[in-house]
């Protein structure tokens, strides 16, 4: 289950940060050394083993202690980002013992690390942990002005909520009552999501981030008989979109409830675009 909790975080937060390429990119974030800015950039755009290999090379040869200290950082995110528990833990305990031992460098201040470690709490299952994390991440860099790396807050802190179980845990910052019952709790986790749909959507250029957080609302509609039908047409807009990942998640949740509906040939129509417009492990699951 975890395995799947941040598959979908880590789809859905690239799907938003790959927008860049083609699109005017944030400015450079104030708070790391601008000798990791090429680094970051590729962690950004999900190109992890590049991002390693600069990581240790600055922080074996960079001139300066700080931007040794902001790659050890980052390489220590990167690891958060790991599908293995073991190697999200490493990076996690990494860049906590980093922060502690230089407190100078106000690395639990930094949206980046934030949002890592928000995510990193997420795959953990710790929703209550991950929300406040991604909360301070989101309006960290809506501070700074890095409108797509606000995006992919917003989508990861919509799956934060989509996830969240934790309600008797407080949440820094955040009023959220013990529901009822079920359905109450149902009705939270959709009212928070739509939120942070309606705030995404006030971003510039934000398409990609409102579609991912669509399906992250299709999702949990999907698990209740109740709301299954809602699912449908958000699957079916996105589907018959041009964004790749998105096209093609849409694509292949909206073709498991064709075949649940004995709709076979709609159902392979929808694989069939899967294999035009998803990536390898799209493709591998149609």
């Amino acid at each position: 289950m975890a395995q799947r909790v941040l598959h979908h975080v880590l789809r859905a937060v690239l799907a938003v940060a790959l927008s860049v390429c083609t699109r005017a990119a944030d400015p450079p974030p104030p708070d790391w050394s601008p000798a990791v800015h090429e680094a970051l950039a590729a962690y950004a755009a999900g190109r992890l083993d590049e991002t390693l290999e600069v990581c240790r090379s600055l922080s074996e040869s960079a001139p300066d202690a700080a931007a040794r200290r902001d790659a050890e950082a980052l390489a220590a995110l990167t690891l958060m980002t790991h599908d293995e528990r073991a190697q999200r833990a490493t990076g996690r305990a990494l860049l906590l013992n980093l922060a502690e031992h230089h407190p100078e460098t106000a690395l639990l201040d930094r949206p980046e690390c934030q949002l890592a470690l928000g995510r990193a709490a997420l795959g953990l299952h710790e929703t209550s942990r991950a929300i406040e994390w991604l909360r301070k991440a989101a309006q960290g860099f809506q501070r700074q002005g890095r409108h797509r790396r606000g995006a992919a807050a917003l989508t990861a802190l919509a799956e934060a909520w989509a996830q969240h179980a934790e309600w008797e845990l407080p949440i820094a910052g955040v009023e959220a009552p013990l529901p009822r019952n079920a359905d109450e709790a149902l009705r939270v986790r959709i009212d928070r999501i739509q939120a942070l749909r309606a705030a995404a959507g006030a971003l510039p250029e934000s398409g990609d981030a409102t579609d991912a957080i669509d399906l992250v609302l299709a999702r949990l509609y999907l698990t209740n008989d109740a709301r299954r039908d809602q699912a449908i047409p958000i699957l079916e807009r996105i589907a018959g979109g041009e964004r790749g990942l998105a096209a093609a998640d849409a694509a292949l949740l909206l073709a498991e409830q064709r075949e649940r509906q004995n709709r076979w040939n709609e159902a392979l129509a929808l694989y069939e675009r899967v294999a035009r417009v998803g990536d390898s492990a799209q493709r591998r699951r149609a």
